[in-house]
């Protein structure tokens, strides 16, 4: 398959991904970032792929911002992460946030 299909394919699933994370914590947030073999440009930077539990993308983006010190964190260490709730998630992230790294072909 191609890489344009991948990406393709890989959007929807994303997506769905962080819905279905979103309703297993209860109605609280999910944000999927994920470094992938076609972005080039960004070798060592995971992206905001996809969001769920937010009112609008820019709420989205600004808690992305918000965890993107804890997420290098997280992927550093690589392993599971707990840490303090991130303002900029709302009412829905007011207990911890979890950041769970999955990594595959060494990103």
């Amino acid at each position: 398959m191609s890489a344009t299909a991948n990406q393709t394919q890989l959007a929807p699933a994303l997506r769905t991904a962080a819905t279905h994370l979103a309703s297993l914590v209860g109605g609280g947030c999910a944000l999927i970032f994920a470094n992938l073999p076609e972005d080039e440009s960004r070798e060592d930077t995971a992206r905001l792929r996809a969001a769920s539990g937010f009112s609008t993308a820019g709420a989205a983006k600004r808690a992305a911002s918000a965890a993107l010190s804890a997420l290098s964190d997280a992927l550093t260490l690589d392993s599971t992460r707990a840490c303090e709730p991130i303002a900029a998630f709302g009412q829905r992230g007011e207990a911890e946030t979890f950041l769970l790294p999955l990594r595959w072909a060494d990103r």
